[in-house]
């Protein structure tokens, strides 16, 4: 995506960073990023919308279907949240080595118990990091790449604050 007709190919580009580990992109989270990208301002001269409002479109949809995922998966955020200023993709040892020492399984089972909710099914024991990693990969919010780094898809990472070279910036927060 770009300023001039020789960047992007805007037909590839949206559902690429709309989609989950699984390449899906719901239709809610679609029409979520077109709506805002037509909201933007400035509007453009010279077409519908800009790249600008793309990018826009797919900030506001990763914040809206990362607020669907926290509804069915509420220990969603701690996960994610030990990963925040981090780049993907990452190396997997780098990544279990991040939830161990922040110890996000042991939060996730605790939260889970006070709150009256269920942990993942994958999670037997406290110290489990590569259970967790097998429920984040379940649920798509994860994908293991070819060459055992892994990802997190643009439309979780952005709103988690989960950095990527050359991808959508994450939003700046005031």
């Amino acid at each position: 995506m770009g300023t001039d007709a020789r960047r992007g190919r805007v037909y590839t580009w949206v559902p690429l960073h709309l989609s989950d580990a699984r390449n899906a992109c719901s239709p809610r989270t679609f029409l979520t990023a077109w709506q805002k990208a037509s909201e933007h301002q400035p509007v453009p001269g010279d077409r519908a919308v800009d790249h600008l409002g793309l990018i826009e479109g797919v900030r506001k949809a990763s914040s809206t279907r990362l607020a669907e995922l926290r509804e069915d998966y509420r220990w969603i955020d701690e996960a994610l949240a030990a990963l925040k200023g981090q780049f993907v993709p990452i190396e997997r040892g780098e990544l279990l080595r991040i939830w161990a020492d922040s110890k996000v399984v042991q939060g996730i089972l605790r939260e889970a118990n006070a709150g009256g909710w269920l942990a993942p099914v994958q999670l037997a024991d406290d110290n489990n990091t590569e259970a967790l990693l097998d429920a984040m990969n379940s649920i798509a919010v994860t994908e293991e790449r070819a060459n055992g780094k892994i990802n997190v898809p643009d439309i979780f990472r952005v709103e988690a604050g989960i950095k990527r070279r050359g991808g959508v910036a994450v939003p700046r927060r005031t």
